[in-house]
């Protein structure tokens, strides 16, 4: 499908229910990360449905030890983020603004490490923020690939388009998101 005109009106991929999904191989655990380690998750997204029983999984590395992250947008049309160390348990977020509107959004999930929360943001204004204290070290992810579009059980299947993902080992500032004119411009 035709993707953000926002960002570079490249092709984007469009996910349904029962239709697919993409799995992006992590043997050597990239895409896990201490709990002292911040990260940014970034994604242009656009929606009505949500997903499978109203939830759509927009990136998950879940299902597995020693701990796990998902991100996704809710039943109720808000996004979700969620980190577990696999020691002192899960931290989450939910943010306010409804996303199951037709129009394309720039989301970010941000576990920032020093400030000790996670934050959800949409169209580079904060959505939500909550604190994410670990007492102890552990990895947030496990042994699994990193799932775009579902959980790895199949579950929790997005509907909707997705045009950019990004990854970013920083908890980075709106200044540093994907800009608005496209991917190409992008620090």
């Amino acid at each position: 499908v035709a993707g953000s005109p926002d960002h570079g009106n490249t092709p984007a991929l469009q996910f349904i229910v029962g239709g697919g999904h993409l799995v992006v191989p992590d043997a050597a655990g990239n895409f896990n990360w201490p709990a002292t380690q911040s990260v940014t998750l970034e994604a242009i997204v656009r929606t009505t449905t949500i997903g499978e029983g109203g939830v759509g999984s927009i990136l998950a590395k879940q299902g597995a030890t020693p701990g796990e992250w998902w991100w996704r947008i809710n039943a109720t049309g808000k996004q979700g983020f969620f980190v577990n160390n696999g020691i002192n348990g899960s931290k989450s977020v939910t943010g306010n603004a409804v996303l199951n509107d037709g129009q394309w959004h720039h989301l970010a999930a941000v576990y920032d490490a020093t400030a000790q929360q996670v934050r959800v943001y949409v169209d580079y204004a904060l959505d939500g923020t909550a604190a994410a204290v670990y007492a102890a070290p552990g990895n947030i992810g496990n042994a699994n690939d990193v799932w775009i579009g579902a959980f790895q059980n199949l579950d929790r299947e997005y509907e909707g388009d997705l045009d950019v993902v990004r990854i970013s080992g920083a908890a980075l500032d709106p200044s540093w998101f994907i800009p608005i004119g496209g991917i190409a411009s992008a620090v």
